[in-house]
C-alpha cells in the first residue's frame, strides 16, 4: 500500500483536532466513552485520516476494556504493529494503519471476558481501537436496512402478482382467439 505524506500542519488542518490526537499522537479516548463502542451494524471501519479499510464489525468483540475491540484486521496488511514508549516508560504496542501512517490504537493481549466471546473462542491478541481514529460505513443488510428490506419484498410480491394477472389475462385472450379461428363460418 501507499503511504500518504503529510508535514504535521497538514495533518492538523485537515484533521478535527480529536482525530489529530487519536491518528498522530497515539491518544486513546477514555474507556467506556468512544461514539463506536455499542455500534452493532454489519459494516466496516476505515481508518479516519486516509479512508482505508481496517476492520469488518463481524469481527468487532467485546474485551470488557471499554474500547472497541477486534480479533483481527480486515486484511493482514491492513495495520502494521510498532512499539513505542509512554510517558511513564512502559511499552505500548501501538497500531499503525499501513495507508497514512496514523495511529488507529493499540494491541492488547487481554483475555476475552464476555460469554458471547467466549463462545466464538479465544484469541491471542485484540486490536483495540479509538473511536476517534475511524469511522464507519454501514453495510447494505436486512439486518441495518429492515424497513428497505421489506419494501423490495413487497415490490418483489406486487411485481409477482402483476406478472401472473398479465399472464392469465394473456393466456385467456390467446384462448378465446383459438376457439374463434377453429369455429367455421
Amino acid at each position: 500500500m501507499k503511504t500518504q505524506q503529510y508535514t504535521d500542519e497538514q495533518w492538523r488542518k485537515r484533521l478535527k483536532p480529536e482525530v489529530y490526537e487519536a491518528l498522530r499522537l497515539g491518544r486513546m479516548e477514555a474507556p467506556g466513552t468512544g461514539a463506536l463502542l455499542h455500534n452493532h451494524k454489519d459494516g466496516i471501519y476505515y481508518c479516519a485520516g486516509c479512508g482505508a479499510a481496517l476492520f469488518h464489525s463481524r469481527d468487532q468483540v467485546d474485551d470488557g476494556s471499554g474500547y472497541l475491540a477486534f480479533s483481527m484486521p480486515i486484511q493482514d496488511d491492513a495495520v502494521n504493529v510498532e512499539a513505542t514508549y509512554s510517558d511513564d516508560g512502559s511499552t505500548v504496542t501501538r497500531l499503525v494503519c499501513t495507508q497514512c501512517g496514523g495511529r488507529v490504537g493499540r494491541l492488547s493481549t487481554l483475555e476475552l471476558q464476555s460469554d458471547e466471546d467466549l463462545t466464538k473462542g479465544t484469541v491471542e491478541r485484540l486490536y483495540q481501537v479509538s473511536s476517534h481514529a475511524v469511522f464507519f460505513k454501514k453495510a447494505l443488510t436486512v439486518r441495518n436496512y429492515p424497513l428497505g428490506a421489506l419494501v423490495v419484498l413487497l415490490a418483489l410480491v406486487a411485481g409477482a402478482v402483476f406478472a401472473w394477472s398479465w399472464s392469465k389475462d394473456l393466456i385467456a385472450t390467446a384462448t378465446l382467439e383459438g376457439v374463434r379461428d377453429a369455429i367455421p363460418v
